[in-house]
């Protein structure tokens, strides 16, 4: 997706705990490549076992909902961009 809609979307997500965001690339949007439909599962992959691990291990904390107004609280890490060349 153009980097425009990615910035889009990061603007728009103001009570977030936690944002992260994957660019693989040379990609285009709909992974019409073989090399970028593996790069893709290859990333998704990995993130459910980040996931399922977390949760398996009790280190998946639910955040309480920001209330409206208040200031966001800011991501546990910087946004960073990954899977280049995979």
């Amino acid at each position: 997706m153009p980097r425009t809609v990615l910035t889009s979307y990061r603007g728009a997500l103001t009570h977030t705990r936690s944002i992260t965001y994957r660019c693989i690339e040379g990609a285009d949007h709909g992974l019409t490549q073989e090399r970028d439909q593996r790069a893709y599962s290859q990333v998704l992959v990995g993130w459910l076992k980040e996931m399922i691990v977390g949760a398996r291990a009790g280190a998946v904390v639910r955040a309480a909902p920001a209330e409206v107004g208040s200031a966001p609280v800011p991501p546990e890490s910087a946004p960073h961009e990954v899977a280049r060349g995979i």
